[in-house]
This record gives C-alpha cells, structure tokens and sequence, in this order.
C-alpha cells in the first residue's frame, strides 16, 4: 500500500517516516510500541513536541543513526 507524505515534518519526522515505510509500519503502530498515542507521535514528527527521550526511543526501535 502506497502512503504518501504530506505534513510538514521536520527533518527527523521525514527520516522517520520514509522507514515506517520502509518497514509497512504506521504511527499507530509506531506508538504501541513505545506506549504513546498516534497524536504525540505526529506532533514529534511535525516538531511541535522536543520530546528528546521519545525521539531516541523512536530512533532506536526503527533502526535510525541520525543526530538528534
């Protein structure tokens, strides 16, 4: 299934959105893994949350090596 993005994510949220693509995962499933809503999870990728820890969890779970 083809997703496509359109939001205004910042340079970590569009990093982290290609590999939820990447690996046929979404921001729902995304959150139950680290146990927060899809919302937050949009409002991190978007930049309107700094939520340091969250993004190195987020980091680590997909896999990424990107400054943070």
């Amino acid at each position: 299934m083809a997703r496509c993005v359109t939001r205004k994510y910042t340079t970590f949220g569009k990093e982290v959105a290609k590999k939820l693509i990447d690996l046929d995962m979404n921001n729902s499933d995304l959150a139950k893994k680290i146990g927060v809503s899809p919302m937050y999870i949009s409002d991190i990728l978007q930049g309107k949350r700094i939520a340091t820890e969250r993004k190195k969890q987020i980091a680590e779970i997909l896999g990424l090596t990107i400054a943070i």
